[in-house]
């Protein structure tokens, strides 16, 4: 019996000994590790420096080296050696013999603090190509409607809340339009401004019952013809000829409109690194107002693993951490995260909420099954290049049929043709 309990002891006192050797052993053998991550706005590196800072405390062996790439060409050039990479939904980078990405779907599912049940719909999605995850998904942004307190206040209206209509937002613009000469608002203020070139119309267009591939259907022309009579007709907006380079966004930030459509990101001036100041005065925020339906142009950035990293599971651990924790600017793509309270700390209750009542309010994805697949692709190029920018191109680098809806919606704007006129102009196309 004492021989068998000595026995046992020894064996314990071996297999404790190995296992802690093979610690140490490890510990030892673990060699530093850079993971170079790039992401499009320079202005972010502050962020991501704070949020590489405490990753690094939990991975002391790892380093992350932040890399701006405005161009988003370091995932398309093999020299740059960048692990990681934040960008849009782009399917270019799996075209050709050679994906430029790697698919991250097993990583996940190794993964048990991560569900797909977790990610808002439709982020996974997005990132979806080929039957393949090709990105975790980073954040997602939204169209609200952005408003200036002050003015409101001044004029004695109401603000606007969410499940507002287009009539509401008409009688609100109108209540806060002051023009102090006849044929100009040179000293005085619009109540919104918009601008088609930002594809601003598209949510109009789903908000009563349409899309934008249905250009011969009357409900198309109808939400067009409204649009663009808020400037033509009604003069709540300003005309696309009085827009200087098409800058509604500088109406805003200047106190020439009470209201303007923007993305979540770009409150207080935070999404125009050009322009980047906060804005002095006291604003706030809603969602999109609403017709037929409720529905809200968005779009998103993902976490991509480039196919030539060296560093795949420590990138991964990189991209795990980064979506469990809040950037601040769009609203995050994880549930557990959009609902913390520490994102409601970091932006406050009215950002929070506004962006997630508008998270249920998207922009309906067309049916796959029953879409023939040239007009999927041009959807997506549609979308895609409109709210991203054309991934930072010009407007007149844009494909054509997104950039020719803009110019049709804006000479429907200036009177030179009707609503039903441009559509027709476009389904020819």
């Amino acid at each position: 019996m004492i021989v068998r309990v000595l026995f046992a002891v020894i064996s314990a006192i071996l297999v404790l000994s190995f296992g802690l050797s093979s610690c140490l052993n490890y510990e030892s053998k673990t060699e530093p590790i850079t993971i170079t991550f790039a992401f499009p706005e320079s202005p972010d590196r502050r962020r991501y420096r704070e949020i590489a800072d405490s990753f690094e405390k939990i991975h002391p062996n790892i380093t992350i080296n932040l890399r701006p790439d405005p161009t988003g060409q370091w995932a398309r050039d093999e020299r740059n050696e960048a692990d990681v990479i934040l960008w849009w939904p782009d399917p270019s980078l799996i075209y050709g013999e050679k994906p430029l990405i790697t698919p991250i779907l097993s990583l996940i599912k190794h993964n048990s603090e991560i569900t797909s049940d977790d990610f808002f719909p439709p982020t996974l999605d997005m990132f979806s190509w080929q039957g393949s995850l090709w990105a975790l998904p980073a954040e997602i942004d939204m169209q609200v409607i952005f408003f200036n307190k002050e003015l409101f206040d001044e004029n004695g209206v109401d603000y606007p809340q969410a499940g507002w209509t287009w009539d509401d937002l008409l009688e609100t613009a109108q209540k806060l339009t002051v023009t102090y000469e006849e044929a100009s608002t040179d000293n005085g203020y619009y109540g919104m401004v918009s601008n088609p070139r930002w594809g601003d119309y598209i949510s109009f267009i789903y908000q009563h019952g349409s899309d934008i591939l249905a250009t011969d259907d009357p409900r198309t022309v109808e939400a067009i013809q409204w649009y663009a009579d808020l400037a033509l007709i009604h003069n709540v907006m300003p005309e696309p000829e009085r827009v200087f380079y098409g800058d509604t966004y500088g109406y805003f930030r200047e106190e020439k409109a009470a209201m303007w459509i923007g993305f979540l990101a770009d409150r207080d001036g935070k999404g125009f690194h050009h322009l980047a100041s906060p804005w002095e005065f006291e604003w706030g925020l809603a969602p999109l107002p609403k017709d037929q339906l409720e529905a809200t142009l968005y779009r998103a950035q993902g976490y991509y693993i480039t196919a030539h990293t060296k560093h795949i599971n420590e990138s991964w651990e990189w991209i795990n951490f980064l979506s469990s924790i809040t950037s601040g600017k769009g609203l995050p793509a994880r549930r557990s995260v959009a609902k913390s309270s520490g994102f409601y700390a970091l932006v406050g209750e009215d950002v929070a909420s506004t962006g997630l009542y508008a998270i249920d309010h998207l922009v309906p994805r067309i049916n796959e099954s029953n879409t023939p697949p040239e007009l999927l692709e041009e959807y997506s190029r549609t979308v895609e290049s409109i709210v991203n920018d054309g991934n930072r191109v010009g407007f007149f680098n844009q494909p054509e049929f997104p950039r020719l809806f803009a110019i049709q919606v804006e000479s429907v704007m200036k009177g030179e043709m009707t609503a039903a006129e441009a559509m027709q102009f476009l389904s020819q196309k």
